[in-house]
């Protein structure tokens, strides 16, 4: 079955992880890519008004801050703090996202193999459409990183970017924020070299 598109109002961006101290374990994606996109995929929650869901594990003294590109940009996120490896064992999580009424969870976060893939086939069990934002998520290599994209796209996550997701939100660049979502993906695009 073809997941229905993401829509805006059905929206929840879930983050797992995104810190400081799990971020120095990152091997599959450069870090300062994953800090950046991480910084885009902010700009576009705060543009487009989507709410977001930030899970969190207690990490002794500054490995559980936030990176500093979420942090500033989305201070009024929902927070939750997990001890199991599966968000979705931790009843704060799960009434956080029931909370939000909404049934399309996009996840990002580290370790993609772990946290992510764990609380992400949780959501998929529970009866939720499932995303992975693939450029805003890490783990230690690339052949870890492979084989859990793997395992999550056979069991119905789709896999896809966070400009993807924006372009697939937005829909029509003409309209609303379509202007300052299209600014956003350009600034990215001049930072990697495309444009």
């Amino acid at each position: 079955m073809v997941p229905e598109p993401l829509r805006l109002e059905s929206v929840l961006v879930v983050f797992i992880d995104l810190a400081v101290g799990p971020l120095s374990t990152v091997g599959s994606i450069p870090q300062a890519e994953l800090r950046a996109n991480a910084g885009y995929l902010a700009e576009v929650c705060v543009l487009l008004d989507l709410p977001v869901l930030i899970a969190r594990a207690p990490l002794p003294g500054a490995a559980s801050s936030l990176l500093p590109e979420i942090e500033r940009k989305l201070p009024r996120a929902t927070q939750v703090q997990h001890t199991s490896n599966d968000s979705w064992e931790e009843p704060s999580f799960v009434e956080a996202v029931r909370t939000s009424g909404r049934r399309q969870l996009v996840f990002a976060g580290i370790a993609t193999d772990v946290g992510v893939a764990l609380t992400a086939l949780s959501a998929l069990r529970a009866g939720y459409q499932v995303a992975l934002l693939t450029d805003v998520s890490g783990t230690v290599s690339d052949r870890v990183e492979q084989a859990a994209l793997m395992r999550l796209n056979q069991a119905g996550v789709v896999l896809t970017t966070w400009s993807s997701l924006a372009g697939e939100i937005q829909r029509d660049y003409t309209k609303s924020a379509g202007p300052q979502v299209i600014q956003i993906i350009r600034s990215a695009l001049k930072l990697t070299g495309a444009i």
